[in-house]
């Protein structure tokens, strides 16, 4: 019971994180927008986010294998 309102916790943060990442990178792009190196700056953006959310999902993955 414990564990689960423990896990349950860490994945609200889990998606605030994930939230904050894809509010920070939508400002990122939209600082450079005006600018040519917009396609450069959205691959790299799209590239960290996949290796942030990848991260975090595998995290996740060992934690709850961890408290089983």
């Amino acid at each position: 019971q414990i564990f689960q309102k423990e896990i349950r916790l860490f994945f609200i943060h889990v998606r605030d994180l994930l939230s904050a990442i894809n509010s920070l990178s939508k400002s990122m792009l939209d600082k450079y927008n005006d600018h040519s190196t917009r396609n450069i700056y959205s691959t790299r953006i799209k590239l960290i986010r996949f290796i942030l959310y990848f991260s975090i999902h595998f995290l996740s993955v060992a934690v709850l294998i961890g408290t089983l």
